[in-house]
């Protein structure tokens, strides 16, 4: 390419009046290398979603490699022989006797082959107690637990490492959840693990206990049984929690701790394929996550520090019909294997183990970089880093500005003045950016073409990255051939890229004082950018109209590349999850402005350089054409979001029977119906399209103004979230057996005070609601557990969840409340709500006929349950 030298003088000679100060006008570089850096980019971001999906080789018995290493291919045999029980409620006999009697049939089988170093017991717990949880109590009856103790022989320590995962699988039906992903595959990894241990020759310092627990999906109830009840828990000075969010791909470390830094940098250390960010402990705890696990329980009821991992891949068949093992690769296997095997052992030879308390001090900071290595330090380090890297990019851009001022003849007010130029520029770019994009998000969400990128996320490119990229150039194009610009074309991008990383500064600074960890992700950012600076500094090419750019495009590499990873891993995550917000949650929206901050990250310091290339605004122009294209292609069958089996919408539908009676006892009112719970924003009008046709919809909300808990069956306190988009369905009677009772035994008179006592008959999984009556308040029960806050309460309701793993499905108990002096009424409403969900083959036929109704796409929860009222 030839370079007129002359143009290149004249592009930096200052001219003599302000006044006539004109646009520069520089000879551009082809607009072909302009294309050749998106092609580099797209290149960069392919090796992102490479390092995203890739996995270990898996091993298998006869691999001459293998040296006590973990083996995938048995991990898998006892992922199936757990599958082929199938579903797993608490309370059924596939999850109370047939899954425990294989665990325990799997151990004995590992400690007949263990090495002699080494003592195992493992023993069932048959426990019962009650929890606590935000807004409910949870009770449970005679659960079970599988628990191992893994010890050194003759072991001079007590302490011990806890490995927990579990067994039970979420209700559902029609329909086998195998639980393959969640939670099947960590309690095969778990069994692996042991198996591993329990032949080697090396001994290890401390014990580890693994809980193979029983109720998970019931508000935690197995690990809240083990770790409160069980003698050995006691011992228990650190753990490792093993759970899913989806179904194969990499398990990744998103909790740790907390105040316990040291526990997480035994995985850091140790992960033989890390996979790990401290942004997703952060994201989990402002509960965006509709989920939680088991290290909530570990933590605030055993007050112990761990770790938490998931697999977090294919969250679309979470807790369906669809979570099975043959869908999981056996690279899966390996990867989780190999590291959970090799952070156990370094755990459980850790000196920290015996007294954690010496090591309680902060939080870590965390991050693998596309999973070739990890970078950690501590939070206090963090902050150190993020304002240190802030002021020096702040000192080094103060020093460019001198450079340039000297460089282009200006003055410093002249200069300063271009820079908030410059400044207001960029902002409004991205502000105007980020407007655009979220006007996009909403005005797809308001005619019904949302989640148009569920089952294809590739349409988000198109959609929203394309025109924030469009905006966000075509801006400071404008202004730099406008007569405001009075700079060489090379010293005004410069500028721009400057107002930029000031733009990333003013974030980090913020997200350091307000203590977010995940401030990091703008500082690489601003660090690069700066190297970059400095670079071209050393080489004295910062004045060059062009060269500059080659180091500056050299240091946008590899965070490029991780911002593209960090994508991968957000959207893998919260785009699936978009299928469970509710319909009520513009996830769009959510999703849209989450792509904003991705594109930013990615393009910021990109863009602006779009303007040394000729022909700049048919460069941004392309992006809005494909953004066109995509837009087009939203309102197709192309981009439908959902398909069956893979990207299934669900739809939860309780068969149901109503009673409600009066204060007298008297039934004052009965029917019976379908009620379907909505569990996406498209979810009310696919059900109208599909079902309206055929039956007769009404507002899932119409006695939430006069019924207890709006008069439907909810099986956990989240859902009466969700009832304002449901829909009731008049229909006959389910065909129930052993319904639910509630029979009043006696009542006391205190002054001030009336005690009821009551027993209970219901099924394996019952939910009670209680609701006192203005100016009575609930003070104690004889249930086990405290009385949930005021605050909790949900439509001044008291919500318990009961679960019987037993044979009795009965209990007695009893209420006090405090009442007015002149309370001459009644005192509170209570509704007793039983769910049948190992029933599949109980259906009646007019239901299955009903559940015939639903698209093909569709992946139901169908249950029969009941609902009864009372006054008292």
């Amino acid at each position: 390419m030839k370079i007129n030298m002359k143009s290149l003088y004249l592009e930096t000679t200052r001219p003599d009046d302000y006044r006539d100060r004109r646009p520069y006008k520089v000879e551009k570089l082809n607009t072909l290398w302009a294309l050749l850096i998106i092609i580099c980019a797209a290149l960069l971001y392919g090796v992102a979603v490479v390092r995203f999906y890739s996995l270990p080789k898996p091993l298998d018995e006869n691999d001459p490699q293998n040296r006590g290493e973990f083996i995938a291919a048995r991990a898998r045999q006892d992922l199936k022989k757990l599958e082929e029980l199938g579903t797993r409620v608490v309370g059924s006999a596939s999850n109370e006797k047939q899954a425990v009697e294989l665990l325990m049939k799997t151990v004995n089988e590992i400690k007949q082959n263990a090495s002699d170093l080494y003592e195992i017991e493992n023993l069932v717990q048959t426990v019962s107690g009650g929890l606590v949880l935000g807004p409910s109590a949870s009770f449970y009856d005679s659960i079970h637990n599988v628990v191992v103790k893994f010890s050194p022989r003759n072991a001079v320590s007590n302490s011990s490492l806890l490995i927990n995962a579990h067994f039970d699988t979420v209700p559902t039906s029609p329909g086998i959840i195998q639980g393959g992903g969640d939670d099947g595959l960590m309690v095969a990894v778990m069994l692996e693990v042991l198996r591993v241990l329990s032949a080697s020759k090396t001994l290890l310092q401390h014990t580890i206990i693994f809980l193979f627990n029983g109720a998970e999906e019931n508000s935690l109830q197995g690990s809240h049984a083990f770790i409160t009840q069980h003698e050995w828990a006691k011992d228990i000075k650190a753990f490792i929690n093993l759970d899913a969010l989806g179904n194969g791909g990499k398990e990744i470390l998103f909790q740790s701790g907390p105040q316990h830094p040291w526990i997480a940098k035994y995985y850091t250390q140790y992960a033989v394929h890390p996979y790990a960010n401290s942004m997703g402990e952060e994201i989990f705890q402002l509960n965006l996550i509709p989920s939680d696990t088991d290290f909530r329980i570990f933590r605030d009821f055993g007050h112990i520090p761990g770790l938490d991992l998931a697999h977090c891949l294919n969250d679309y068949v979470y807790h369906t019909e669809y979570d099975g093992m043959e869908s999981i690769p056996d690279g899966t296997f390996q990867h989780t294997g190999d590291n959970i095997l090799a952070i156990a052992k370094a755990i459980a030879n850790s000196p920290e183990l015996p007294d954690t308390s010496k090591h309680a001090s902060g939080n870590l900071v965390f991050y693998d970089v596309l999973g070739w290595f990890i970078i950690y330090y501590s939070d206090n380090t963090g902050v150190i880093i993020n304002l240190s890297i802030c002021a020096v990019s702040i000192a080094v851009i103060i020093i460019s500005l001198a450079l340039i001022k000297h460089s282009a003849e200006v003055t410093y007010v002249e200069l300063v003045f271009k820079l908030i130029w410059s400044l207001c520029v960029q902002s409004a770019s991205g502000a105007l950016a980020t407007g655009v994009v979220v006007g996009i998000a909403f005005l797809l969400d308001s005619v019904d073409y949302s989640l148009s990128w569920f089952s294809q996320p590739w349409l988000l490119f198109g959609l929203y990255y394309c025109p924030f990229v469009f905006v966000l150039g075509m801006i400071p194009s404008l202004y730099l051939n406008s007569r405001f610009n009075i700079l060489p074309l090379h010293f005004a991008i410069q500028l721009l890229l400057h107002s930029q990383c000031i733009m990333f500064i003013s974030v980090a600074i913020i997200m350091t004082i307000l203590q977010i960890r995940s401030a990091y992700v703008v500082t690489i950012a601003i660090m690069f950018y700066t190297l970059t600076v400095i670079v071209n500094w050393v080489v004295n090419i910062y004045t060059r109209p062009y060269l500059w750019l080659l180091p500056h495009l050299i240091g946008q590499i590899l965070p490029f590349a991780f911002y593209g990873y960090l994508s991968m891993i957000s959207n893998s995550t919260f785009i699936p999850l978009s299928g469970r917000f509710g319909a009520d949650f513009n996830a769009e929206v959510l999703i849209a402005f989450s792509q904003t901050g991705f594109a930013m990250l990615m393009a910021g310091f990109l863009v602006p350089i779009f303007n040394l290339f000729k022909r700049t605004k048919i460069i941004l122009s392309f992006f809005m054409l494909i953004f066109i294209i995509f837009f087009i292609i939203a309102f197709t069958s192309l981009a439908f979001p959902y398909t069956t089996a893979t990207a299934p919408q669900r739809h939860s539908v309780y068969h149901t029977k109503r009673t409600f009676h009066a204060v007298d006892g008297s039934v004052r009112r009965e029917d019976a119906g379908y009620y379907i719970l909505t569990w996406d924003r498209r979810s009310p009008g696919i059900i109208k399209d599909t079902l309206a046709k055929h039956v007769t919809l009404q507002n899932a909300d119409k006695d939430c103004s006069s019924e207890l808990m709006c008069g439907l069956p909810h099986y956990f306190s989240g859902m009466r979230s969700f009832v304002s988009s449901g829909f009731w369905v008049d229909a006959k009677s389910p065909d129930l057996e052993g319904n639910p009772t509630l029979t009043l035994l006696s009542k006391e008179e205190i002054i001030g005070l009336q005690r009821f006592t009551f027993k209970m008959t219901g099924t394996r999984q019952t939910q009670i609601f209680i609701e006192p009556i203005s100016g009575v308040q609930l003070i104690n029960w004889s249930l086990p557990s405290k009385l949930p806050s005021e605050s909790n309460k949900q439509d001044d309701a008291y919500f318990l969840m009961m679960r019987f793993g037993g044979d009795s499905v009965s209990k007695e108990f009893w209420l006090d409340f405090k009442v007015p002096e002149k309370n001459n009424g009644s005192t509170f409403n209570i509704a007793l709500v039983g769910h049948y969900q190992d029933r599949d083959d109980k259906l009646t036929t007019e239901f299955k006929q009903f559940l015939k109704l639903f698209p093909p796409y569709a992946a139901l929860v169908a249950t029969q349950s009941s609902y009864e009222r009372w006054r008292f």
